[in-house]
């Protein structure tokens, strides 16, 4: 390698040799203690295991499929760059995303638990299935899900893609891409959920390493060119007044980008399948805690670093260098691998756990429960590692395929899904009253305002009356509207008195807990 210039710093060659070799390793790593997994219980997994982990995973690894699944590439790239553009403001913001977890895994996720138990749930789907005894249901939500989660995975193919030819060069973008896919097939598609545990129990360990050094260098290179952070953080309000100032947003943008950000990631279906994977309070207790505090860490240093490498170089040509640069430029290659290595661990832990829920939503909720499919365990296990391979491949070939379509739909997604499956999925757990038609009108209805919204939120009179908050906002108030007036209006069709008293009481009988 001849190392590489970009905008405003240097990566060396012998900077680049080293961070491949110590992503080679940590790659190695991955995918030896997943197949290792996989081997240990291949003669006693159920596809029911694939799926859950049995339901019996430990307090660190389902604290470290929440907080690592909900992180992605954004809290290493996009985070620190969003700051170094608007400012501290946005770490104030961002450390709301922290009480995502307590409310997916701890809040929302006990009434999961709960009634998962009763009905030997398996996916998210599937207990929305049980829920509203609807097979439309069922399969329109399915199949939105699907949609917008393969475009999500998309765009974390991309980031890998792209982080990978930042450091190594134009030509490695492909070579990032496979990397990536193989990786993650390779640790995931084997052993399901129990691999994926283990593995992120690893990968949480890279990446508080790689924030711990992120962050200490940083503040030692401010700290050693202008005598404090004090000081340098004078000199950036004289600078650069808007990022120390919480004014890059109005409060109701603020708000709105809080409330989308932290709702669309709690209700997104791979985080609601963490508390089908343990048993007991007491581990939901403990990685509710731990979970929460890795996840507030993370976003608090990795978005402080942000308007920090502008103190240290204005210069950059784009805001998302911001942590490649101080990763190539202020540490040693042997500490700037283990940070590469935990951007990938990210990318490879939320691409893994969305991969898996549409695989398992395709082989559980659409073949076996809507259509009736046949099949043995083994036969089903099967079914869904292949599956599982063929949804990475396409999602990669939609990062492939990045164009203004694209990224629109990339923009979309996250709202998409937490539309048409989160408030459905949310008040079929608390409202005993939403029916089925209720959850079809809100799903659909909420998917078309927001497509709708969105495109009229660089209007003038959007701008003007609704001060342009997020699109989704107002989606979510039409959403949830459709849900409620079209629940009230068919109150005749609601489930069997059974079905209600399994989600919501504590007297039921064991017939109304199959769908």
């Amino acid at each position: 390698m001849k190392g590489i210039k970009l905008g405003g710093f240097f990566i060396s060659a012998g900077m680049q040799n080293t961070i491949l070799i110590i992503f080679t390793v940590y790659s190695v790593a991955v995918i030896a203690l997943g197949m290792l997994v996989h081997l240990k219980n291949r003669k006693t997994s159920r596809f029911s295991d694939f799926l859950t982990g049995g339901g019996k995973l430990n307090v660190m690894e389902v604290a470290m499929i929440s907080a690592m699944g909900s992180m992605a590439g954004g809290t290493m790239i996009a985070g620190p760059g969003l700051t170094r553009s608007v400012g501290f403001i946005y770490t104030l913001i961002a450390i709301s995303y922290a009480f995502n977890t307590f409310f997916s895994l701890g809040a929302f996720g006990k009434k999961i638990a709960i009634v998962k138990e009763r009905i030997h749930g398996q996916t998210s789907v599937h207990m929305l299935h049980h829920r509203y005894q609807s097979r439309n249901v069922t399969i329109v939500i399915t199949l939105l899900t699907i949609i917008f989660l393969m475009i999500t995975t998309g765009a974390q193919f991309l980031n890998a893609a792209r982080i990978f030819s930042l450091i190594l060069g134009d030509k490695a973008y492909s070579i990032g891409m496979i990397l990536c896919i193989l990786v993650i097939i390779l640790y995931s598609a084997a052993g399901g959920v129990k691999s994926l545990a283990k593995v992120c129990v690893l990968q949480g360990a890279f990446m508080i390493f790689s924030v711990i050094f992120l962050i200490g260098v940083t503040l030692h290179k401010v700290s050693t060119d202008f005598g404090s952070v004090a000081q340098a953080m004078q000199y950036l309000k004289n600078v650069n007044d808007t990022l120390v100032r919480a004014n890059s947003y109005t409060l109701p943008q603020a708000i709105s980008i809080a409330i989308v950000s932290g709702w669309a990631n709690a209700l997104n279906p791979s985080f609601l399948q963490v508390p089908m994977m343990y048993d007991n309070t007491k581990v939901m207790k403990r990685a509710a805690v731990i979970s929460c505090g890795m996840a507030f860490f993370t976003y608090l240093f990795m978005t402080a670093t942000g308007p920090l490498s502008y103190i240290i170089n204005p210069g950059l040509s784009h805001a998302d260098y911001s942590t490649v640069y101080l990763t190539a430029s202020l540490m040693p290659g042997w500490m700037a691998g283990i940070v590469v290595s935990a951007i990938f661990a990210a990318i490879q832990s939320s691409v893994s756990s969305f991969v898996l829920v549409i695989a398992g939503s395709i082989t559980k909720d659409l073949y076996v429960d809507c259509f009736g499919g046949k099949a043995e365990e083994k036969k089903l296990k099967q079914i869904n590692m292949i599956l599982f391979a063929v949804f990475c491949c396409l999602c990669a070939l939609i990062a492939l395929n990045q164009n203004q379509l694209g990224q629109l739909l990339v923009i979309l997604s996250a709202g998409g899904i937490a539309l048409s499956f989160g408030v459905p999925y949310f008040f079929g757990v608390y409202w005993g009253k939403a029916t089925a038609a209720g959850a079809l009108a809100s799903s659909v209805g909420g998917v078309i305002s927001y497509v709708f919204l969105y495109y009229c939120s660089s209007m003038q009179w959007y701008q003007e009356y609704l001060w342009s908050i997020n699109p989704l906002i107002p989606a979510l108030i039409i959403t949830i509207l459709l849900m409620v007036g079209v629940s009230l209006k068919t109150q005749d069709q609601k489930v069997p008195l059974g079905v209600y008293r399994v989600w919501f009481c504590e007297d039921y009988s064991e017939k109304y807990t199959r769908i």
